[in-house]
């Protein structure tokens, strides 16, 4: 879909508020070329919706339709998380919010380190009414930062609201990420020249083409899933000599979370990939593409062999090829995921409640 074209429904719901302003904005990057960042919002959206609480999505960012841009009102406003710890989303927050942090609620947020952000973003980060972040160690990093109460709380996507889908047979899901490689015109090469860096590209795609190929000689069939339009393009090469049954990038949550839980078997790299997977109880299969990967992997006690990290596949990609074709993968217990799933909307309805 054209980059023009996926603004249009922003573009929309932002004149709907303008008529109609919504009680609780809800912030986040909802700009519709991830649908990871969709599926935060959309959770603290069916929260708010049980709770009878009218919300409309902000995008946060400098962009044409961001904060900056589009200010809508000054009222109450929930910032739905992710990777928004840096300080240019921060300052955004500070600009509109700063002399109203007492009407903010931040959930779910995760940080790329506590370096880098100015004086006004740790204040207003000490000052909004709450604040929780979606893995341990960023509440460590609030702590360090002088920043105390700040709580834990699983992703807002485990939030999304329970839906059953039949699930195919010998169906293996797979999403890839162009990590450290880059299109130079006729392919995609190494884009890391850091040695400890640069072998990981090549070895996590041999990684992927054999895993794809054993399954389908195998008799399972394989879809690629992807996450973004990038998932898309990178995945159109990586799979091009291997009928691999390659998805539309679609920003709709929906359509995307369906399309997950109807296979037998997934193979996730984004984080909301296996978040998704867990989610709709899929054996999860992990390569850790980012400390966040590897964080969630920590915090819900996923198998070390589930999940092959960055330097694995680096270093011995046969052999977690070899390992994947081995493991049926990860499922989380069904009273874990109700405990989390239930853990995560509470935690929404706090932060609504502390700027009620």
């Amino acid at each position: 879909m054209n980059y023009y074209l996926r603004k249009v429904p922003i573009v929309f719901d932002l004149l709907c508020q303008h008529i109609d302003t919504p009680e609780v904005a809800i912030i986040g990057s909802v700009h519709r070329e991830n649908v990871g960042d969709m599926a935060l919002s959309e959770g603290v959206a069916s929260v708010l919706e049980k709770e009878d609480v009218s919300s409309g999505t902000q995008l946060i960012g400098e962009g044409m339709v961001g904060l900056s841009k589009w200010p809508i009102g000054q009222g109450k406003a929930i910032v739905a998380g992710g990777a928004l710890g840096r300080e240019t989303p921060l300052r955004s927050l500070v600009e509109k919010y700063g002399n109203d942090p007492h009407q903010v609620a931040i959930v779910g947020i995760s940080f790329w380190s506590n370096h880098g952000l100015s004086k006004a973003s740790v204040d207003f980060l000490r000052s909004v009414k709450f604040l929780s972040c979606r893995n341990y160690r960023d509440v460590d990093t609030l702590t360090e930062m002088g920043i105390k109460g700040a709580k834990f709380a699983y992703d807002n996507a485990f939030a999304l609201p329970v839906k059953e889908y039949v699930r195919d047979k010998r169906r293996l899901g797979v999403n890839v990420v162009s990590r450290h490689m880059a299109w130079d015109g006729h392919g995609y090469i190494p884009a890391n020249n850091k040695e400890v860096e640069r072998p990981f590209g090549p070895a996590y795609t041999r990684s992927l083409q054999n895993i794809a190929s054993t399954h389908l000689e195998r008799g399972w069939d394989v879809v690629h899933i992807p996450f973004t339009n990038e998932d898309e393009r990178f995945a159109s090469w990586v799979f091009k000599d291997i009928p691999v049954e390659l998805h539309t990038y679609d920003p709709r949550v929906e359509p995307t979370y369906r399309a997950v839980a109807k296979c037998s078997r997934f193979i996730g790299t984004r984080y909301h990939a296996h978040i998704f997977a867990l989610k709709a109880q899929v054996p999860l299969l992990s390569f850790s593409y980012a400390s966040k990967c590897t964080l969630l992997k920590q915090n819900l006690g996923i198998p070390d062999s589930m999940q092959a990290t960055h330097l694995e596949v680096s270093q011995n990609g046969d052999n977690v090829v070899r390992r994947f074709l081995n493991e049926t993968g990860f499922v989380l217990p069904d009273d874990q995921l109700t405990r989390i799933e239930s853990s995560v909307r509470n935690n929404i309805r706090t932060a609504l409640h502390a700027i009620s």
